[in-house]
């Protein structure tokens, strides 16, 4: 599971992703509410900062700097969360892939050959073969 998105607009569709799945599963993981509100208070400071990005250009330089900023502790944030989250339900919990994190699989073994003996086994001499005589001929 890539989360490693290269567009901005990818990793805060994850990051939203993932808060929205942390507010479904709000039951089972009531640990990480901390890092959620964390993580909603800087996806909204990164989505306040591209506004002003896009509407003042006088302020260009320091809306880019806020999005770096609030996107590097949403990112820290989510990290949190999927650990908390691993950590809670478990690392083999197929759960963890509503989260983007890959939970531990066992590794199927491969499967032994099946050996088929010929249906028909055909027995064939051994000793050395004398070849027939093409010369001889009974008068």
């Amino acid at each position: 599971m890539p989360r490693n998105f290269k567009t901005l607009d990818g990793t805060i569709a994850d990051l939203r992703n993932l808060s929205s799945r942390v507010a479904e599963n709000a039951s089972t993981l009531p640990d990480v509410t901390a890092e959620k509100s964390e993580l909603d208070k800087s996806l909204d400071l990164v989505e306040e900062a591209l506004t002003r990005q896009s509407f003042h250009e006088s302020e260009k330089l320091k809306a880019t700097q806020d999005v770096k900023v609030a996107l590097g502790r949403g990112k820290e944030a989510a990290r949190q969360i999927r650990f908390a989250v691993k950590l809670r339900l478990g690392a083999r919990n197929e759960q963890l892939a509503n989260f983007n994190v890959a939970p531990l699989r066992t590794r199927a073994g491969r499967r032994a050959a099946v050996l088929n003996p010929p249906d028909d086994p055909k027995v064939e001499p051994t000793g050395p073969q004398t070849p027939p005589n093409p010369k001889a001929t009974n008068p």
